[in-house]
């Protein structure tokens, strides 16, 4: 089996149970927390029928959370896969049917990203949608993550359909 290291927890996992089991964990314990916005929500994520959640390992584990909390998202409108670059989610959004409420939970793969990426990946899912960037945490090499971030944000406070799920 393959170990898998989250540095964030200082742990080590063997297995892709056991990481899977680890992002669900971690999503549970920080899901819903720090939403800040200055924008508007085209459409209602209350339930997930209208939302698309694009993401990396982080996603893949909580899966199964996110369908058991959002009652009504299809499984297929959440694509996720472990070491996911931001610029293969720009490829899953091209090919998707998205709704009303895009995810975009990339980033962590992806550190130093420029305003360029950021401008193409709005561009892709279209100004139609709201967008939520769901900040980049890794909590032992957090330094490398402050300009994704601080990017997230400097779109979100020019772009009303842009919010930001910061944790």
């Amino acid at each position: 089996e393959i170990l898998y290291y989250a540095p964030y927890a200082g742990r080590l996992y063997q297995g892709t149970k056991a990481r899977r089991d680890y992002a669900k964990e971690f999503y549970d314990k920080y899901a819903g927390k720090g939403i800040q916005s200055t924008g508007s929500v085209n459409g209602s994520a209350e339930n997930g029928k209208n939302m698309t959640i694009i993401g990396d390992s982080i996603t893949v584990g909580s899966k199964e959370a996110l369908v058991k909390k959002f009652s009504d998202i299809s499984e297929s409108n959440i694509d996720g896969r472990v070491g996911r670059p931001w610029e293969e989610g720009n490829t899953i959004a091209e090919s998707m049917s998205l709704k009303d409420i895009v995810v975009f939970a990339l980033g962590t793969n992806s550190a130093g990203l420029t305003k360029a990426q950021i401008e193409e990946t709005i561009s892709i899912i279209g100004a139609g949608h709201t967008i939520v960037f769901v900040t980049n945490y890794d909590g032992n090499k957090q330094d490398q993550f402050t300009s994704n971030n601080n990017l997230f944000k400097e779109f979100a406070k020019s772009n009303s359909n842009i919010l930001i799920a910061d944790w």
